[in-house]
């Protein structure tokens, strides 16, 4: 693991809640940990010396799915090769990240059946674990049954 001495607990509150608010499935260990986080009474100082390690390494695996870039010094950003651009779902296909048989992200790309209005796509299975997952966080998400058709002529 790098040295990331340079990144304040401040920053790190801005990627949890980042992250908290994404749509993103984190694995089991990551969302009990975030469980951790959202049960504090003080948030700003929750983190301890194993948790911004484990903060900055979510944070390494997560920046480019957020678009919340990870803080890096010029030397670590000049010697460090550019996260692979994940790929952008198929017309018509689950926008949903999972992981591949190597661990690494991709989009679900089933036939989407439902949509959220933001215009996120959802097979039947993640339409149903993003809308737990909402509601875990007492959120609320409205879906509605995405037609391709309509979609199609929208854009003409």
């Amino acid at each position: 693991m790098i040295a990331t001495d340079h990144i304040t607990d401040l920053q790190r509150l801005g990627f949890v809640q980042a992250l908290l608010n994404s749509e993103l499935m984190p694995d089991e260990w990551e969302t009990r940990f975030l469980a951790s986080f959202r049960s504090s009474s003080r948030p700003s100082l929750w983190f301890t010396a194993g948790r911004r390690v484990s903060t900055d390494k979510m944070w390494m695996k997560y920046s480019v799915l957020l678009n919340h870039p990870f803080p890096t010094d010029d030397v670590r950003l000049s010697s460090r090769p550019a996260p692979p651009a994940l790929p952008p779902a198929e017309a018509g296909g689950c926008m949903y990240f999972v992981k591949d048989e190597n661990r690494q992200m991709q989009r679900c790309n089933l036939t989407a059946t439902k949509e959220n209005r933001a215009g996120f796509l959802y097979c039947e299975e993640h339409a149903a674990l993003a809308l737990k997952a909402v509601k875990q966080k007492g959120g609320e998400m409205a879906l509605r049954i995405y037609n391709p058709q309509m979609d199609a002529n929208s854009h003409k």
